[in-house]
Order: C-alpha cells, then structure tokens, then sequence
C-alpha cells in the first residue's frame, strides 16, 4: 500500500480555516471600494469638462445685460447650474449705483494680487439701476478688507453718475447649514444672495423676480481709490475627486493587506487535512487501505 497525501481543494480549506464567509464578504467590499473609486475618478472628469467650459466662456466678448437679461436660462445656486449656458456669462452694464443699500458679505480674505494678507474682509454689494430702463442689478463690486469696511473709507470708490462696467453672471448662492445669522444693523451678512440681502423686492413680478435670482461679479473697471476690489473673474469651482478617488482606492489595497495577513493567519492555524488519510488515536498516520 502507499501513502497519498492530497492537498484538499481550496473552498475545502477555507471552509476548514473558517475563512469562506470572510473571503466572500471581503470581496464585496473590494468590489464597493473599487468602484466609489472609479466613479469619482468619472466625477473628475466631468468636472474638468464643466470648467474647461466655463473657462472658455468667460473668455468670449461681454454681452449687454440688456439684451439677454430677460430671457436668462440659468437656474439657482447649485451644481447642475454650472451647465446651464449663462453661468459666468461675461455681461456689459451701463447704470447708477445705489449706494445707500449697499450690502457687505463676510469671507475670508481672497489670494489675489493687491489684497492685504488680512484674515477676513467683505465682499461689497451694490443694486445699479440700469441706465434706460427700470431693472435693477445687483452687483459684486469687490473685495474690500475689514478694517475698510466703513463706508467713509470707500467714498472715492462711490461713483455717483452712470458708470460702464463688466463682470460675470452668477446664480444666486444658496444658504448652507452652517452659514452665519445676518447681521442687518451692522451691515453684516453670509450668503450672495439678493433675495436675502434685500427681501421683499420685486416679489411677484416675473422679471424682477428673476433678476433677484443671479448676481454679476464685477471684473472691471478698478475704481478710485482702488477699493472695493474687483476680484470677480475667477472660475472657483472645487475639484477634489482625484483626492477622494485615491482614498477609495487606498482604503482598497488597506483592505487586501488586512485580510492577506488575517487569512494567513488562519490557514497556518487550520489543521491540514489530508485527502483519504485518517490519523489513530496514537497520532500516528494511517495509509488507506
């Protein structure tokens, strides 16, 4: 007689090692982690297309508020307005600021040449009226620092007559859970949104209505005394998926290792069974007969 001595087919061993349950669910979890990976990596590059696209945009020749204003396609604030074809149109205003309802938004201090390294500041906003018409528009003029807050420090930069200027449309922004209380009394406010910043105008009127939904970023001209500071003309749109996907594909590998160093401990703890043999009482190995 001779002695065989089989390895035993490998779910066997698993089941043997306790390792099947775990290797299936590892599995399923390899299989979410890959593809959150992968669909963020898709998210990057639709992304890149939407501001590729906006870039372009804003490079084309300012169109006349006037002309297209009233037939605006663009949506509220939010991601899937992006693709809507006004967003960072370049626009061409001609009116009269008012400033006694200018509003200041709070933000943190923008990276742009000519702004002090200051932690905060406002971003001023300005209804103008535009010249020829009774639509009003309101208007991101710029950033201004906080110590210039006080409007004596801006009074060079107040024009009184009508002015032409240029800037960017832009879908109102929406609250956040997190964005701050206004503060009205101290001219202090936490969302570019002017149907909050001026509540109750032009509710139920279809035009005005509609112009209260979207802002335009002023991109020039510089004014006098140079502040506010028109920093309008930058496409800021977050794009992190590159970093999410690499997360999802770490947490991937993390998981491989884990369960390689996990299963091995198992199969080298597991007993080796082997095929058609049997062992006596002695411990001692029993040919087949």
């Amino acid at each position: 007689m001779t002695t065989r001595t089989t390895e035993p087919m490998l779910p066997s061993r698993l089941k043997s090692a306790r390792l099947l349950w775990p290797t299936v669910l590892a599995m399923v979890g390899l299989g979410i982690l890959i593809g959150l990976g992968t669909w963020q990596m898709q998210r990057r590059t639709w992304k890149d297309g939407i501001i590729a696209r906006l870039k372009q945009q804003q490079a084309q020749p300012p169109v006349p508020a006037t002309a297209i204003w009233p037939s605006l396609p663009c949506r509220t604030a939010g991601i899937a307005a992006l693709e809507d074809p006004c967003e960072y149109q370049p626009v061409s205003l001609r009116g009269v600021f008012d400033h006694g309802r200018e509003r200041h938004i709070f933000t943190a201090s923008p990276r742009a040449p000519g702004v002090p390294s200051t932690p905060s500041g406002y971003w001023v906003f300005t209804p103008m009226r535009l010249e020829g018409g009774s639509r009003t528009v309101y208007i991101n003029r710029g950033f201004v620092p906080e110590e210039r807050k006080d409007q004596t420090q801006l009074i060079l930069g107040q024009p009184t007559q009508a002015v032409d200027v240029v800037g960017l449309y832009r879908s109102a922004q929406k609250r956040a859970m997190f964005d701050g209380a206004n503060d009205p009394p101290k001219n202090i406010w936490y969302v570019r949104d002017p149907a909050e910043l001026w509540p109750g105008e032009g509710v139920g009127a279809g035009e005005a209505a509609q112009l209260r939904a979207a802002y335009v970023d002023m991109t020039g001209p510089i004014p006098a005394g140079n502040w506010p500071l028109p920093l309008g003309g930058k496409v800021e749109l977050s794009n992190r998926h590159l970093e999410y996907a690499l997360t999802w594909y770490g947490l991937a590998g993390t998981l491989i290792a884990v369960f390689a160093a996990f299963a091995y401990g198992r199969l080298r703890a597991a007993p080796r069974q082997m095929d058609g043999s049997r062992l006596t009482a002695a411990g001692q190995l029993t040919p087949e007969a």
